[in-house]
């Protein structure tokens, strides 16, 4: 498939920052890998995998592991997630806060798994219990052609409305409307965000 000017430009971008971002996080990184080893005794890294569809843009995604190995979620948590799970001890839910969770995900955006912006990538089991309880939202869902992103325009919006419907409207939106002015808002928003704590982390 040809990929648009747009998507060119975007890509070359994407890797440029992902590695400026890598180069410099490259020692934080690191004591965060140590740091979570020691307090959850596991691996520190959090592999899962999620897709836009069940059969588009499937991918394993990189995230630094806040909460123990062997909790499961249920279907639907990924919108509902609680900061201070029982579960999620304090530098975990810290993680979570601050959104040093993601940045593993930089590594995702390195092999063209993922965009710095796109739709929010969802884990499996949530696309399956789409697709079998709300088949119009799934449907709709499939429309979306975008790579997955770190952030993006439900990330930046959707401040207490957690719901799988509003995140596939707001998808949707950032679909119908992806462009460079577009994709400059998400990630100036995302970047306040960042630095004033001004929103829910995802």
């Amino acid at each position: 498939m040809r990929l648009s000017f747009y998507e060119h430009i975007k890509r070359l971008i994407d890797l440029f920052i992902s590695l400026v971002l890598i180069l410099f996080t490259l020692p934080l990184q690191l004591i965060l890998y140590f740091s979570i080893a020691i307090t959850l005794r596991g691996n520190p890294l959090f592999i899962q995998e999620r897709g836009v569809t069940l059969t588009n843009k499937r991918f394993r995604i990189i995230k630094f592991r806040t909460i123990a190995a062997n909790h499961k979620k249920k279907p639907y948590e990924e919108f509902h997630e609680k900061k201070n799970h029982e579960d999620i001890n304090a530098f975990g839910k810290f993680l979570r806060w601050s959104g040093l969770d993601e940045l593993p995900q930089l590594y995702n955006v390195v092999s063209g798994k993922m965009s710095l912006i796109g739709p929010r990538p969802l884990m499996i089991d949530d696309l399956n219990h789409l697709k079998e309880n709300h088949i119009d939202f799934y449907k709709q869902r499939e429309k979306i052609k975008s790579l997955p992103g770190i952030t993006g325009y439900w990330q930046i919006n959707r401040k207490k409305d957690l719901s799988a419907n509003k995140l596939i409207e707001l998808d949707s939106y950032y679909e119908a409307n992806k462009s460079f002015t577009l994709d400059a808002k998400i990630l100036f928003r995302t970047a306040v965000i960042m630095f004033t704590f001004s929103n829910n982390r995802h």
